[in-house]
C-alpha cells in the first residue's frame, strides 16, 4: 500500500522538514492532483500534469522562506492554488498526528486554515456535532458542506473583516491510497 499524503506529511514533519501543501481551490474530483506537496528540493508528490511546475515551485519556495500562505492563479490552466507552509512545530505535527489517527479509524476530517495565521489551523471530524471553531465559521462550513455534499477538497471562505479561511477536506477515501 502506498503511503498516504497525511502519513507522508507527518513523517516529514517529525524529521523536522518544512513543507508546502499546495491545494487546488474548488477541485471537484477526487484525484491525486487535488493536493501536492513540495519541500526545499522540489516536489515530493507528483505535480499535476500540464501545470507550470517551475512557476509553482517558485511560489512554493516563497512560502517556505516567508512562512506565509499564498494564493496564486494559474490563468493558463484555469486553476487557483492555495500554498500553505507546514512547519515542524508542535501544533502542526499534532494536527497531522490527529489526521493519521482519523485515517486509521476511517473518520472523515477537515481542516480550517486562517489565511493570515496558518499555524492556527484546526482539525475537525466531519460528523461531529460541535467543532472547535467560531459559530460564524461553523455555520458557513456546514452550509457549504451540505450544498456541495463533500465534493470540494479545498475552498475559500471569506467572512469579511479579515476573516479569510481555506477549508480542506480530508475524506478517508483520499487519505488511504
Amino acid at each position: 500500500m502506498t503511503e498516504s499524503l497525511v502519513s507522508s506529511i507527518k513523517r516529514r514533519l517529525e524529521a523536522k522538514e518544512s513543507l508546502v501543501l499546495i491545494s487546488v481551490i474548488d477541485a471537484r474530483e477526487e484525484g491525486r492532483y487535488s493536493r501536492m506537496l513540495a519541500g526545499k528540493d522540489g516536489f515530493i508528490t507528483e505535480c499535476a500534469e500540464g501545470l507550470a511546475q517551475d512557476e509553482v515551485l517558485s511560489k512554493a519556495r516563497e512560502v517556505l522562506e516567508s512562512g506565509l500562505c499564498l494564493f496564486t492563479d494559474m490563468e493558463k490552466e484555469g486553476l487557483r492554488l492555495f500554498l500553505e507552509p507546514l512547519r515542524p512545530d508542535g501544533r502542526t505535527t499534532t494536527l497531522f498526528d490527529r489526521l493519521c489517527v482519523a485515517e486509521r479509524m476511517a473518520d472523515d476530517m477537515f481542516t480550517v486554515v486562517p489565511v493570515t495565521a496558518p499555524g492556527q489551523r484546526r482539525a475537525c471530524r466531519m460528523q461531529a456535532d460541535k467543532w472547535p471553531l467560531p459559530v460564524s465559521v461553523t455555520d458557513k462550513v456546514r452550509q457549504k458542506n451540505k450544498a456541495e455534499k463533500h465534493k470540494l477538497f479545498a475552498y475559500e471562505l471569506n467572512l469579511g473583516l479579515g476573516q479569510h479561511f481555506v477549508v480542506e477536506s480530508w475524506p478517508v477515501s483520499t487519505q488511504a491510497k
